[in-house]
């Protein structure tokens, strides 16, 4: 099989840098309710700070205000920023300012809680993606009274529903910067982002005249591939979960489940009312008898249907684990508001340690996935129920990442990260030639389109400093023994034998059936005897020089 695949394919090798082509409702648990406490929970015992009113309502402090038509929100009701009067002096202007980053105030007490961390995301997104961001960093500010929190003058122990489940998106005091130095996108503005096209839209909002049939490729699988990697970026920048709250999380499935026992998320509840046919409990069920019979797994459920519940537990006994839940007698009240949001968090967190999850279009669970390629370094097995089977060409595609190229090259960490990667256009030829062009190289004229190229790097004790400044995807194969393999993920780590060669064996084995269309192999070095600068080789290479007639080429620059 391999040599047949293989023979097809051509490769490059530059002696020891062998450089290969290849083309190719809740329940009270007394038992796992730790720090779930009213401890610290002083209403009214400390003096609330002065409340910051939004900068669209104030001439204190800067708004951006970006809506086409008041008083509407829609996908394309947002001007596009070089479109706004002296953009550019108004990107100066913005760049010398801080970012405050606020909630929807009109939806405060209607949101889920998932809304307020895509408000975050959607804000840094589209202010990084227009360079409003410059020295003086973003935070986020969210003192108003909510569904999941009572404001300090309303009896809150915190002044900030941010820092109830998250850290502070970066370490300033916010608290001390005059209001002349901040800036803010108008509440019209937030609205808008929250359904935007170019903006992280985990569930597919985008509806038809009857509100049932979903437009174009929204809810596709490239559709939720293409969101999931849109937010990645920002929230591995950006976002971190409370040490607090995941401490709380590692407790309870410490209590479930043994160190390496694989588990498999499920989250069941009504939210599959966005397809124009709804998925029965029976496919969830299919599914996930699916998952427990092809592997040695056990199953923790969250949601609200209890008769999945019941009925999973009827086939499986104890491999199924109800996701553990507390009562709270006064959910209205401050602390009942508290431990709601701590509620929602922990399970979250939670769901970010299983193998796999099941899912259909919910938020919370999107929200894990999000979460488990920040903590865990590699994106989540998901199976995905509920799709859109429309397809749609890239121009006319909702959500095409292919649109943006990031300038620096991505490390994928495992081979779950690179099978994601080459979904998404981020190692496309066309964003390694933009980001050839940006190091001041000279692509090849055919390094266009959505073919898909990877450098794989066999590394001991190298210095790798230099793969930040060449244009490919790269993903670095560490040899055990050389000190850098500790933690890192079993795709990337080869037995310290057989040379470079045993790194790309094991590259090719674990991904045969994922290999990128062009695979580039070399060793840790960017320069050495037979490569004066390996940087400014992979800057100019022609991938269209070498054609199928052969199974691979070596290729040299100083002999």
């Amino acid at each position: 099989m391999w040599t047949d695949r293989l023979a097809k394919s051509t490769m490059l090798f530059t002696a020891l840098g062998l450089l290969p082509v290849v083309h190719s409702a809740i329940t009270l648990s007394p038992t796992i309710t730790g720090g779930l406490t009213s401890d610290n929970y002083e209403p009214g015992q400390k003096r609330c700070p002065k409340y910051h009113t939004p900068c669209s309502d104030t001439t204190r402090c800067e708004p951006l205000d970006l809506v086409k038509e008041k008083g509407k929100i829609g996908d394309k009701n947002l001007k596009a920023f070089t479109k706004i009067f002296d953009s550019k002096t108004k990107r100066r202007n913005l760049r010398t300012r801080h970012l405050r980053i606020r909630m929807i105030k009109k939806w405060s007490d209607s949101a889920e809680f998932g809304a307020y961390f895509l408000y975050v995301v959607n804000q840094l997104l589209y202010a990084e993606t227009h360079e409003l961001i410059g020295d003086k960093a973003p935070f986020v500010y969210m003192p108003e009274t909510g569904s999941y929190h009572s404001s300090c003058s309303e009896g809150g122990n915190i002044t900030n529903f941010w820092e109830r489940g998250f850290q502070p998106v970066t370490n300033i005091n916010y608290e001390k910067i005059p209001e002349a130095d901040i800036w803010e996108f108008t509440q019209d503005t937030i609205k808008n982002l929250h359904f935007d096209k170019s903006a992280v839209r985990s569930l597919p909002y985008t509806m038809g005249e009857d509100d049932k049939r979903i437009k174009g490729d929204v809810a596709t699988r490239n559709w939720l591939d293409c969101q999931r990697n849109r937010v990645m970026g920002i929230v591995n920048k950006y976002i971190r979960v409370k040490p607090e709250i995941a401490a709380l999380a590692e407790k309870r499935w410490a209590e479930l489940f043994s160190a390496n026992q694989s588990v498999v998320c499920a989250h069941v509840s009504g939210e599959e009312k966005f397809m124009s046919n709804p998925k029965s409990i029976h496919q969830f069920e299919h599914a996930l008898g699916r998952e427990l019979q092809t592997q040695n797994a056990r199953a923790l459920v969250s949601g609200t249907n209890l008769r999945f519940v019941n009925k999973m537990k009827g086939l499986y006994g104890d491999r199924i684990v109800k996701m553990p839940a507390i009562f709270i007698e006064d959910e209205d009240s401050a602390l009942g508001k508290k431990l709601i949001a701590q509620e929602e968090m922990i399970e979250i967190i939670m769901m970010t340690k299983c193998n796999s999850m099941l899912k259909s279009w919910a938020l919370s669970p999107e929200l894990s996935v999000y979460l488990h390629t920040s903590i865990h370094g590699s994106p989540m097995k998901t199976i995905d129920l509920d799709l859109n089977n429309n397809t749609v060409d890239n121009e006319h595609s909702s959500c095409y990442i292919g649109h943006k190229c990031e300038e620096k090259p991505m490390q994928l960490k495992s081979s779950t990260a690179m099978e994601s990667a080459l979904k998404n256009g981020a190692c496309s030829r066309r964003c390694t030639a933009y980001r050839a062009v940006k190091q001041k190289g000279q692509p090849a004229q055919t390094m266009t389109g959505e073919q898909t190229a990877v450098l794989v790097v066999a590394h001991y004790t190298e210095n790798l400093d230099w793969l930040e400044n060449q244009p490919f995807c790269y993903m670095i194969m560490e040899k055990v023994g050389n000190g850098d393999h500790a933690g890192k993920d079993p795709s990337t780590v080869v037995v310290n034998k057989g040379n470079e060669a045993s790194s790309y064996l094991k590259f090719l084995g674990l991904n045969y059936k994922n290999l990128p269309d062009h695979v580039l192999m070399t060793h840790g070095k960017a320069v050495c005897e037979h490569n004066a600068d390996l940087r400014k080789l992979l800057r100019s290479i022609n991938l269209d020089a070498y054609d199928d007639s052969c199974s691979y080429r070596f290729l040299r620059i100083n002999y």
